[in-house]
């Protein structure tokens, strides 16, 4: 590929291909960790300069590295979690673009939905001088979907795109809903996924008080 040719595919959003064919080149070494700090140094460059900037990564990627990777959650960041199960840089460096792979491969299946759960959110829009903040309702529908055969569920909605927890991972421990605001479509993976949620509240991985009842 020449110059002209992965400038272009930067501009349309496509870095971290470009960043795949030669690594060496924009991290000086093959490692997951200068990819990192790299996108970092990438996101600041776009922000003090006003360029709109283009999501490199999948707004949910931290989610969906927790999921395949067996995490409870994903407060530790992507790159936390890929270097914690590799064996080395290089090595998570190759993972991460596995699970970049199988994020834009995905299909969606619906576990079960949860109807009724009508409790306000907040949305923060960015205004000329100031932050304005919008009080909304959560979606009267709201979707459980598995990807695989992993045991977490991803919380989605039809309905609003502006919804703070579309794409995060599910947990039993969450506030207000209650089972028979469930509806259950594929009971084995329902059953997998609280199975494990429950095993890993019981092991501490989890705070706070168990909610679904």
């Amino acid at each position: 590929m020449s110059y002209e040719d992965r400038t272009q595919e930067i501009k349309a959003g496509h870095l971290l291909d470009v960043i795949r064919e030669r690594p060496a080149m924009y991290l000086g070494s093959r490692t997951l960790t200068g990819l990192g700090h790299f996108l970092g140094g990438f996101q600041c460059a776009e922000h003090i300069h006003g360029i709109e900037a283009v999501n490199q990564l999948p707004n949910d990627f931290h989610e969906w590295v927790a999921y395949r990777l067996h995490y409870y959650e994903s407060t530790k960041g992507w790159g936390r979690m890929i270097l914690e199960q590799t064996a080395d840089e290089s090595a998570a460096l190759d993972r991460f673009y596995q699970l970049l792979d199988e994020h834009r491969a995905r299909q969606a299946h619906v576990v079960a939905t949860i109807q009724g759960h009508r409790r306000e959110y907040d949305v923060w829009v960015e205004r000329h001088d100031r932050t304005e903040v919008i009080h909304k309702l959560k979606p009267e529908r709201m979707i459980l979907v598995a990807y695989t055969d992993d045991p977490g569920l991803f919380l989605t909605s039809e309905e609003d795109s502006d919804f703070s927890e579309i794409g995060r991972l599910f947990h039993s421990r969450i506030g207000g809903i209650r089972r028979e605001m469930i509806t259950v479509l594929d009971q084995e993976a329902f059953d997998r996924w609280l199975t494990e949620d429950e095993r890993q509240w019981r092991a501490g991985t989890a705070t706070g008080k168990k909610l679904l009842r």
